[in-house]
């Protein structure tokens, strides 16, 4: 069943990254958190929704977040990046959240617990 879901979303060009332990490229990233700050980190479901050719557009690197509402316990939001890139989601609850983009696109995030106050994109 799962497999199926995975090769239907590979069909439609839709690719699911559920993060678990720290990738390769997520490791100096975090490595940059303050000890305080890197035990809060937790991963979020990221879901890469739309392509984007690296450098397009006019927006600043690596590219822009934004919130779009919270269902319970879960925040959304969606990032738009021309690079690859970690973002960072800072919740009311202490914790951080943080998923990795690994190429232009357009992506859904969720994170719970969260209610989400700010974030930082770093690429």
């Amino acid at each position: 069943m799962l497999v199926a879901l995975v090769l239907a979303l590979a069909f439609f060009g839709i690719s699911t990254i559920t993060a678990g332990a720290a990738s390769a490229a997520e490791r100096p990233v975090l490595a940059g958190l303050s000890a305080a700050d890197a035990a809060k980190a937790r991963p979020m479901t990221v879901q890469r929704s739309s392509p984007i050719k690296a450098g397009v557009g006019t927006e600043a690197l690596p590219g822009f977040c934004s919130f779009e509402g919270v269902t319970g316990a879960t925040q959304w939001l969606s990032c738009s990046v021309v690079i690859p890139a970690t973002v960072f989601v800072y919740c009311t609850n202490g914790l951080i959240f943080y998923g990795y983009l690994p190429a232009p696109g357009i992506y859904s995030l969720s994170a719970t617990p969260c209610v989400a106050y700010d974030y930082d994109l770093i690429g």
